[in-house]
């Protein structure tokens, strides 16, 4: 298999930006057969992106266009910075990025050749069972005991007790990526109180009863 060119693999490794290059075994546009849905551009230009199934930190972009024209790729991340940025004149060209080193979000991807540009966005989202999440369950066995349990956090996670008066009677934060506790509220004087934890983009509370 070859590569666009070396200028390519240069960037790619500058950038710690994982490129796989191939030659599809059947063309990768066909009109009669709509193989792909593609941004148009007035030079005939299509291109087309796509999540890649077997890896959700990966995608594959298809480049067609009627003559050998210089194009330019570049992708950005959500926060506008290119983090790749190459150049190919193949007539038909197939590629495969994986984003590994930069994580899950929105990327977007433009393209340009003789002197107009288009752009098209793909949102690579982590699997359910990455996603962070909270748990609060207050036991039915054991009097006065609330179990804790936070997964996948990314930040410090912060957990919080308040009286119904609305009184923060108990406060603490960890840094652990997964955490379970089970928290003894036996100390507490009887009364409704609300359990709750924050990180990330997550908030999880719990109304529970010291008796």
């Amino acid at each position: 298999m070859k590569t666009l060119s070396k200028s390519i693999f240069a960037v790619t490794l500058a950038l710690a930006f994982v490129l796989t290059s191939f030659t599809a075994s059947a063309k990768i546009y066909d009109p009669n057969k709509g193989i792909f849905d593609p941004k148009k551009m007035s030079s005939g230009l299509m291109f087309d992106i796509d999540n890649f199934r077997h890896n959700a930190l990966k995608f594959r972009l298809d480049i067609y266009q009627p003559q050998k024209q210089l194009v330019n790729i570049s992708i950005l991340d959500k926060e506008g910075t290119v983090v790749y940025n190459a150049f190919t004149s193949k007539t038909e060209s197939a590629q495969l990025f994986d984003v590994s080193s930069l994580g899950y979000g929105e990327y977007t991807v433009e393209i340009s050749t003789l002197g107009e540009t288009a752009s098209d966005k793909i949102v690579l989202e982590a699997p359910e069972y990455l996603r962070p999440r909270a748990f609060i369950k207050e036991s039915e066995v054991e009097k006065n005991r609330v179990t804790i349990v936070s997964l996948n956090a990314e930040s410090s996670v912060k957990v919080k007790i308040v009286n119904e008066n609305g009184k923060v009677v108990f406060s603490d934060a960890y840094y652990l990526e997964n955490y379970r506790e089970h928290l003894d509220l036996n100390w507490l004087p009887k009364g409704k109180y609300t359990v709750s934890m924050d990180f990330d983009d997550i908030h999880e509370s719990q109304e529970i009863t010291v008796k």
